[in-house]
C-alpha cells in the first residue's frame, strides 16, 4: 500500500513544480549572493569612461579652431591653443622638465620654448586632449604657417632687394609717423653716374648696398631709413634737433669711409614741422642740393625759405 501511494505522488509531480526546498532555492540565493558580498569588499565601482570626446569639448575646440585662423599673430595662436588646453580640464607644463603625464605635442610652435599639455592617465580631461588635440594642433601649424608666408610677402613687397633698406613706398608709409622734433636726411652717392660708367653696374650696385649697410649698422631702433631711388637714401631720425641730426650724419660719414668702391656722400637735413614729413622730405632735398653745389662730401640743414 505504500509503495502505490508513493507511486501516485510521484506521478503527480510531473505536473506540478517541485517545492522550494526540492528546488534548491536556498543554494541559488547563497549563489546570486555571494559575488553581491565580493563587491561589497571591493567598494564602490567607478562610472564607466565614455568612448569619445564630450560635446561641450568639441563645441570649445571648434571656437578655438574659428579664431585660429583669425589671429594675428602667432603668438596669438599659441595663447589660443594653450587656453583651450585649461579649458578641457589639463594644464601645461614647460617640456624641459618632462612631465609624467604630458602628452608629446609641443604648443609652442617655435614661438616660445616648448610646453606639453597635460592631465592625469584615465581622466576625461586627457580623453579629450588625445582625441581633440591633434588635429587642433593641424590647424594651428597651418595658421602659423600662413601668418609667416604673409609676412614674408609682406617683407619682400616692402623691402629693397640690393640695400635690404625700405623701398620708396614703404618708406612713405613710415614716414608719415614723423612729427615735430623729429628730422629728416636725404643722401646721395657722388659721382654715381662716373662710377657706374667707369666701373660698370656691378660696381655701381656694390656701392649702393655698402652704403645700405652702413645706414642698417648707424640708424637706431626708432629711426626709419630706406632707398628712395637710385642712388638716394632717406633718413627718418626722431627724437633729434638739425644739429643732433648733423653730428649724426658725420658718424655715417666715419663708418662709411673706406668701403669698396670708395665713394663719398652728400646730405641734406630738414626738422619735421607743422607741414609734416613730406615737407621736411623736400626741404632736405633742397639742402642736399645745396651740399652738391658747395663741393659734394658735406651736408647741409634745410633754411626756412627751403620749405
Amino acid at each position: 500500500m505504500l509503495y502505490v501511494v508513493s507511486l501516485e505522488r510521484f506521478v503527480e509531480s510531473e505536473d506540478q513544480p517541485p517545492p522550494d526546498h526540492e528546488r534548491g532555492a536556498p543554494v541559488a540565493a547563497i549563489g546570486r549572493g555571494e559575488p553581491a558580498r565580493r563587491q561589497d569588499r571591493r567598494g564602490p565601482v567607478p562610472p564607466p569612461m565614455p568612448s569619445g570626446a564630450s560635446p561641450d569639448a568639441v563645441a570649445a575646440v571648434h571656437v578655438v579652431t574659428r579664431a585660429v585662423f583669425g589671429a594675428r599673430t602667432a603668438l596669438q595662436i599659441v595663447e589660443l591653443v594653450i587656453g583651450v588646453v585649461q579649458d578641457l580640464g589639463g594644464h601645461v607644463s614647460p617640456a624641459a622638465v618632462d612631465p609624467p603625464d604630458a602628452l608629446p605635442i609641443d604648443l609652442g610652435l617655435g614661438e616660445i620654448d616648448p610646453v606639453l599639455p597635460c592631465a592625469p592617465a584615465v581622466s576625461v580631461a586627457r580623453l579629450n586632449l588625445e582625441i581633440l588635440l591633434p588635429p587642433l594642433m593641424e590647424d594651428a601649424r597651418m595658421a602659423v604657417l600662413r601668418l609667416r608666408n604673409a609676412e614674408r610677402l609682406a617683407d619682400e613687397a616692402s623691402v629693397d632687394s640690393l640695400t635690404g633698406l625700405l623701398n620708396r613706398r614703404a618708406l612713405f608709409r613710415q614716414l608719415t609717423i614723423l612729427s615735430s622734433g623729429d628730422c629728416v636726411v636725404m643722401c646721395d652717392l657722388d659721382h654715381f653716374k662716373k662710377l657706374n660708367d667707369t666701373l660698370g653696374h656691378d660696381a655701381g650696385d656694390d656701392a649702393l648696398a655698402a652704403f645700405g649697410r652702413v645706414l642698417r649698422s648707424e640708424v637706431r631702433a626708432d629711426d626709419i631709413v630706406g632707398r628712395y631711388g637710385g642712388e638716394e637714401f632717406v633718413i627718418g631720425m626722431t627724437n633729434v634737433t638739425p644739429e643732433q641730426a648733423s653730428t649724426r650724419v658725420g658718424q655715417i660719414r666715419e663708418r662709411h669711409q673706406g668701403t669698396a668702391p670708395p665713394v663719398t656722400f652728400s646730405a641734406g637735413i630738414a626738422g619735421v614741422r607743422s607741414g609734416g614729413a613730406r615737407c621736411a622730405v623736400v626741404a632736405a632735398d633742397h639742402a642736399l642740393y645745396r651740399a652738391k653745389v658747395a663741393g659734394r662730401d658735406r651736408w647741409a640743414v634745410a633754411r626756412d625759405d627751403e620749405y
